[in-house]
């Protein structure tokens, strides 16, 4: 722990690798700006569970998603009672683990970027004297993040801080608006100059449409038959399919190449996210928490398709809420609608304009800035913020 007064604050940031990694990259966009802000400041990004407690959540998850995702969202709508003994039971296992953290990097401030983490540095906190905050990844939260114990809950919009404070009859004044955390380079100024460039090393001419599809690396994104259905529009446009780390999806629409009628650029993991996103002109995709606050923050037309049953469905409310992306059912449904929006510029103008609203690049520095002038003050409790 750092000594008072002085000016290199330590902090823990927690998370799981869990699928689609959003979870992760709001951990990493947390520790970048954490150093942005403040250059000798200590800070570490790790898990939360062991790695064989990981391996074991990875797997039953992605297993109930992929074959019974209904499952995954009935458990999802009654989490309000059995988080109740599902948070004990995780806050109980995961103390061992907590304790070993905390003890070997002793943090003024810990940052938990996933519900998992949550319960069992809550319970810590009853022992170890630092600052809880919680920044939640999605446009909606389950009960596994909500705990009393917790002094600064960083949501994506003002609605979700009123949503939350409701359901959970907490004030509002602990929940604060700041956005949802991610890269650091979503807010760079040269993004235009670079995604131009990328556009250009992609072959495309400057005035050629792009249809950018991600999401899929899962497998929880059925990229081949969005390409199919793609392939079948009469509009002319070239299409970017992002694989992930997954090599058997990539080969698999690299060999699809062939058999379409229009360009087909395939990528396979991508470090540069903010300039692809930014290079195209309309992007097919799951709606992420993650991956909407990206959307938002560059002000895209986006097309939402195959939602998880539970934070995503939730994420596709509050979508349709503020308009600021077309959701839509199948395949069929997502390239009609890609046709309309490269057809209509008022309608994709729009839809951009409503994205634009939500978006919050500096998220991540902003948790950053208030975490770090709360320990500098020695206070624990957040003004209220929801404007």
């Amino acid at each position: 722990m750092s000594e008072p007064g002085t000016l290199r604050p330590n902090i823990l940031i927690v998370t799981e690798a869990t699928l689609g990694m959003g979870h992760t990259r709001a951990a990493e966009a947390l520790r970048d700006a954490f150093l942005t802000e403040a250059p000798d400041a200590v800070v570490r990004v790790t898990t939360a569970l062991v790695p064989q407690a990981e391996a074991l959540f990875n797997r039953l998850y992605g297993q109930t998603l992929a074959r019974m995702p209904h499952l995954w969202g009935a458990a999802y709508a009654s989490e309000r009672w059995t988080s109740i003994l599902a948070k004990r039971a995780f806050g109980v296992s995961g103390l061992s683990r907590a304790k070993e953290l905390f003890d070997a990097f002793r943090p003024d401030v810990v940052v938990s970027t996933h519900a998992l983490s949550v319960p069992p540095f809550a319970r810590l906190k009853r022992r170890r004297p630092f600052t809880l905050a919680v920044a939640i990844t999605d446009f909606d939260a389950n009960g596994f993040w909500i705990n009393r114990r917790v002094d600064h809950y960083f949501v994506a919009h003002p609605d979700v801080a009123r949503t939350l404070a409701a359901r959970y009859r907490l004030d509002v004044g602990r929940f604060q608006a700041t956005g949802i955390p991610i890269d650091p380079r979503f807010a760079d100024p040269t993004l235009p100059e670079r995604a131009r460039a990328l556009r250009a090393a992609l072959g495309l001419g400057p005035a050629e449409p792009l249809v950018l599809l991600m999401g899929g690396g899962e497998g929880l994104l059925d990229m081949p038959t969005v390409l199919q259905a793609l392939d079948r529009r009469p509009e002319p446009f070239a299409v970017a399919a992002v694989a992930g780390r997954n090599g058997a999806l990539r080969e698999t629409l690299e060999n699809l190449r062939s058999r379409l009628s229009r360009r087909l650029i395939v990528a396979g993991w991508i470090t540069e996210t903010a300039t692809w996103l930014s290079a195209a002109d309309v992007v097919v995709t799951k709606p992420g928490g993650l991956t909407l606050s990206e959307l938002f923050a560059l002000g895209k037309a986006a097309v939402l398709l195959q939602p998880i049953p539970g934070q995503e469905t939730r994420n596709v409310h509050f979508v349709e809420r503020h308009g600021a992306a077309t959701v839509v059912d199948d395949a069929e449904e997502a390239a009609r609608t890609v046709g309309a929006l490269l057809g209509d510029p008022d309608r994709r103008a729009a839809l951009e304009a409503a994205a634009r609203r939500l978006g919050r690049p500096e998220a991540a520095r902003t948790i950053a800035r208030t975490l770090l002038e709360t320990l500098a003050n020695g206070a624990r409790t957040p003004e209220a913020v929801v404007r």
